[in-house]
């Protein structure tokens, strides 16, 4: 059950936040969506 837990955890902190994704023009997954909502916050402002 640890290595479950383990692998289920490498997956979720790294494998699928830190990875670039082709979807957001090779950017990972955090860093795109940090890019969204800073050009959503400067429309609304």
């Amino acid at each position: 059950m640890a290595a479950r837990t383990a692998v289920m955890e490498y997956i979720e902190s790294w494998y699928n936040r830190r990875r670039p994704h082709a979807n957001n023009q090779g950017l990972p997954p955090t860093r795109a969506l940090a890019e969204y909502q800073n050009k959503i916050n400067q429309i609304a402002a």
